[in-house]
């Protein structure tokens, strides 16, 4: 896989991207929000509910999510411009997670924003916000560890194939004000 930056620095649009499942893990259900950015506020929001048709295998879990998160896309009246999903990118065993599965797929640059670490190593996070320290896996950055609020758990930050890591931390970081932190999680609300 070759990693292109194609991040556009008039973003103007960002959306908010979480998925679960219903009924046993029979019906995939995905949730987008999108808002203006940078004032993180909500234009619209769209959900897709479909069949699970994919099994579950560890690691290959964007497989099982991403025909509900395409259909939920597909219902907004403009596409994103920025996509931060709930999971993993490059940052994943396989190198492949949500972010990168739909970042390829759609050609929008991708930020997996992850609560626990799959792979790779980082150190201390100071605690004061907009903190952050690299994610390396080997000799590479795979990632950013960020803290979005000033002594809480910092948060990984995962890019997908289109999006330079450093570029991640500083549009991700802009998504998590203090007074719009949660705005950012709508997806996950919605």
């Amino acid at each position: 896989m070759v990693c292109v930056d194609r991040f556009d620095p008039r973003l103007t649009r960002v959306a908010g991207v979480d998925v679960g499942f219903d009924k046993h893990g029979k019906i995939t259900r995905a949730a987008v929000a999108l808002l203006s950015f940078p004032d993180l506020e909500l234009l619209e929001s769209s959900i897709a509910r479909k069949p699970t048709t994919f099994p579950y295998v560890p690691g290959l879990l964007s497989f099982r999510e991403i025909p509900a998160v395409l259909e939920a896309l597909a219902g907004l009246s403009a596409p994103p411009q920025l996509i931060l999903c709930d999971g993993h990118g490059y940052a994943h065993p396989r190198r492949f997670g949500l972010a990168c599965h739909l970042g390829l797929l759609t050609g929008i640059p991708s930020i997996g924003v992850g609560k626990t670490r799959l792979v790779g190593k980082y150190g201390n996070v100071p605690e004061q916000r907009g903190a952050w320290t690299p994610l390396v896996h080997g000799n590479e950055i795979i990632g950013a560890v960020l803290r979005s609020r000033k002594a809480v758990k910092p948060i990984l930050y995962l890019a997908d194939i289109w999006f330079h890591w450093k570029h991640r931390c500083k549009r991700s970081w802009k998504c998590t004000s203090d007074s719009s932190f949660r705005k950012q999680r709508v997806g996950h609300i919605v």
